[in-house]
């Protein structure tokens, strides 16, 4: 990029335009759509139910906008859940009074405004319902009061109360589970928490969760109304909201009641549009109240995309031209990348970094201008009425529409950059097949004459490691290093030794030479590898010995990233073992095999 600083300016230039009208001349505009499906069951009163489809808990913002956008044309209710849970397993709460105790599967937090809403706490046995300012007080059912001694005479002179998470609670009311479990909501569901373990797949066992069959308006398909499993109303304590919310309680779900002139429709619209969701509403038609379910769904519209298909293929066209003018240039570059053993992968993907750059730093430069324009033009009235659009939404996608275009028109550029690497059909490097036990081929690495001695003793070194039968997934045996000259008086370095593969029970061995000679390159040495069987069937031969091969290619990459004075320590090392070894020739080695 240095080197051809006119071309990469241009693309540059012709990215940051890009950019800016991307980001300029399209418009993204969020909007909310409203699905409404019809239920089957009747509803208990005029208004709606705020709940998660799944009764997970709700944010207590949730409760704040239904306050802050029902309140004035209706009562609302919260409902809240304590259920104690210990790894997964449902635990009881105990409820004490005195020596005597019961168990409570949960507890369930209301408000006096429940009353008003659902008629709950009209049928009590015995008591009053709760009131506005009431703390520490309950209502417990029949069963759990009966086995603790409370009776209708001890709630009404004030003497029953319980003991809770060690705090005292005064006993106001009774009431019976039968009734109670009667007062449905607007989800034709109980109040009481619902039973998770008994409402799963597995335990409601086929058809589960067919609950009622729901009419799309909207031309929308979505899954049926799944149906829970609820604690029976036996085993749940009834308790004040806020006090319930003190021990970590949820707030589960939201009911509103809405007075006969209010506005359900548009009421429930405009909660719809604050907070995405799913809520029931009952809607009084005729004598009867209809349920619903309203979902609401954020989209997001896009427009001014086809005015940009002329712009963004130019500028695809321009990188393309630039990258395969990069390609075509860095010819002898590329063989130098594949001389030194670099995979044709490895080189494609250098040439799409060089992309990402031209990509990360256009798109940079292209928000920085249309900022810095649309500043000007707007601080001197000069867009007549046009509106630019610089939101989040628009930058992000204006990012990923140019790096996309940037990045696809890169690919072929750097698939020819790979098959350049290697002219041929094959993409990897694969030796030639056997000759009967022997196995000779060029190795696909060049050494420079200056170190060839450091490599010899570096490889040394590597196989050395690989001195026990219980490490790693080779075992090297007899490794030195042995020299001669050939006809032409040109010095000659090979690497031999004994080599057992893993897995050893195959009983794969070999002699291995690594030989560097001198190539018609002047300064530069060749690798030849000669291997020749010595035990072992012959497939599993070949078949072990690739990832051999990608070993030693791996050993010879790495020796490229040494530093100095490591290949110093390793030419060294291999002077040492050549001064061992002067007399052996590797000649008759390799003849001898």
């Amino acid at each position: 990029m240095r080197r051809r600083r006119l071309r990469t300016g241009l693309t540059l230039l012709t990215l940051t335009l890009l950019t800016f009208t991307v980001l300029s001349f399209t418009s993204f505009r969020p909007d909310v759509r409203f699905l409404v499906f019809s239920l089957d069951h009747e509803g208990a009163y005029e208004g709606v139910l705020i709940r998660d489809r799944g009764w997970n808990g709700l944010m207590t913002v949730n409760l704040d906008y239904a306050k802050s956008h029902f309140e004035d044309h209706g009562v609302v209710a919260p409902r809240g859940w304590y259920i104690s849970y210990f790894q997964e397993e449902k635990r009881f709460t105990e409820v004490r009074r005195d020596s005597l105790n019961v168990q409570a599967a949960a507890m369930l937090g209301l408000t006096p405004q429940e009353r008003e809403v659902t008629g709950l706490g009209n049928d009590l046995v015995a008591g009053r319902w709760l009131q506005a300012g009431d703390s520490e007080v309950c209502l417990l059912p029949m069963a759990m009061a009966v086995p603790l001694g409370i009776d209708s005479l001890a709630v009404e002179d004030g003497s029953a109360h319980v003991q809770i998470f060690g705090k005292r609670f005064d006993v106001i009311g009774l009431f019976e589970a039968k009734a109670f479990e009667a007062i449905t909501d607007l989800d034709d569901e109980p109040l009481t928490p619902a039973d998770f373990q008994l409402s799963s797949t597995d335990a409601l066992g086929p058809g589960a969760g067919a609950g009622p069959t729901m009419v799309v308006v909207e031309d929308e398909i979505l899954s049926d109304v799944r149906s829970f499993v609820h604690l029976s109303a036996e085993h749940v304590l009834v308790m004040p909201y806020k006090t319930l919310q003190v021990v970590f309680g949820d707030l589960r779900s939201i009911g509103v009641k809405l007075n006969p002139e209010a506005p359900v429709e548009s009421l429930i619209e405009d909660y719809l549009v604050r907070i995405a969701g799913t809520l029931f509403a009952g809607l009084r038609d005729g004598d009867e109240v209809s349920v619903s379910s309203y979902t609401s769904l954020g989209i997001t519209s896009v427009e001014g995309m086809e005015a940009l298909i002329v712009p963004m293929l130019i500028a695809a066209l321009i990188v393309l031209n630039a990258m395969m003018g990069a390609v075509y240039e860095r010819f002898r570059e590329i063989g130098i990348y594949s001389s030194v053993g670099l995979a044709p992968m490895h080189i494609a993907l250098l040439f799409i970094a060089e992309a990402c750059v031209y990509a990360v730093i256009g798109v940079t430069l292209g928000y920085m201008f249309g900022q810095g324009l649309g500043k000007i033009l707007v601080h001197y009235d000069l867009l007549s009425g046009l509106s630019l659009n610089y939101s989040s939404m628009a930058a992000i996608v204006s990012a990923v529409m140019v790096m996309a275009v940037v990045l696809l028109s890169t690919l072929y550029p750097a698939r020819l950059a790979a098959r350049s690497a290697v002219p041929d059909t094959v993409r990897r490097w694969q030796p030639p097949p056997p000759e009967g036990d022997d196995w000779s081929f060029d190795f696909p690495f060049m050494v420079g004459e200056t170190e060839v001695e450091g490599i010899a003793g570096f490889l040394a070194g590597f196989f050395n490691a690989y001195g026990e039968e219980s490490i790693g997934v080779l075992y090297a045996d007899k490794v030195r290093i042995v020299e001669e000259s050939n006809q032409r008086g040109e010095r000659e370095l090979a690497l031999q030794l004994l080599l057992w593969l893993a897995p050893f029970d195959m009983g794969v061995s070999q002699f291995v030479q690594v030989e560097f000679t001198p190539s018609s390159t002047r300064g530069a040495y060749g690798v030849d590898v000669y291997i020749r069987r010595l035990s072992g069937q012959d497939t599993y031969w070949q078949r072990v010995n690739s990832g051999f091969f990608n070993a030693l290619r791996k050993e010879f990459l790495l020796w490229h990233t040494m530093a100095d004075d490591d290949k110093v320590y390793h030419r060294d090392m291999a002077r040492e073992m050549l001064a061992a070894g002067a007399d052996v020739v590797f000649s008759d080695e390799r003849a001898a095999g």
